[in-house]
């Protein structure tokens, strides 16, 4: 005799994987303390990142499913001047992030009648670098033992850079070709230059 389905259990609803990502990083720093009106810090990040793929729930899954790991690069530098103007006080902040890679996909019509999006290719290229310098000036005027007044002004993204972060990477969507024809229409930029004036009471 065979095993009897129960009836209380008729479809399969959710599927439990067993993947598991692993991180390796590895970091290289120099700091040069604040002595003589100004200090430094620079560092370098080497970031692995790898996922093993999900069970395959499907065949398509299964054969476009990707394995690699993907290497971040991340540099990042800071520092502080006393301005021999004023009373100032400078601080400048410089990033740079290597870009993500991105996979290429297909949107297509399933048999339940539904547009699902597959993807055809993975590790297609990567986003580019993503370059951002920030300016703060600072005054502060003491009144009194417990009162003072302090004054910021603050510049971000000082170069303006509109370095693409996403674009439509799916076949088949308004998304993926730009008027002019060319491929992968951007989706998302750096946000622009921004600058903001504060005033601070303490007491």
């Amino acid at each position: 005799s065979s095993r009897r389905r129960h009836t209380r259990f008729r479809n399969v609803t959710g599927v439990q994987t067993c993947a598991l990502p692993i991180y390796t990083s590895y970091e290289v720093a120099f700091n040069k303390q604040n002595s003589h009106g100004w200090s430094f810090l620079a560092s370098y990040d080497l970031s692995m990142h790898h996922e093993n793929a999900n069970d395959a729930l499907t065949p398509n899954a299964l054969f476009y499913r990707s394995d690699t790991s993907d290497w971040d690069h991340a540099i990042k530098m800071n520092g502080t001047y006393s301005l021999p103007w004023f009373g100032l006080n400078w601080s400048s902040t410089f990033s740079a992030q290597s870009g993500s890679w991105y996979n290429r996909g297909v949107q297509v019509r399933n048999g339940d009648n539904t547009n699902v999006t597959q993807t055809i290719a993975t590790h297609v290229g990567r986003y580019p670098w993503v370059n951002v310098w920030d300016q703060r000036f600072t005054k502060r005027v003491k009144l009194g033992d417990r009162q003072s007044i302090e004054a910021y002004y603050e510049l971000f993204n000082t170069m303006n850079v509109n370095t693409i972060t996403s674009f439509g990477t799916t076949i088949g969507t308004s998304t993926f070709k730009g008027t002019d024809g060319s491929l992968y229409k951007p989706s998302a930029i750096v946000s622009p230059r921004i600058s903001q004036f504060t005033v601070k009471y303490r007491f």
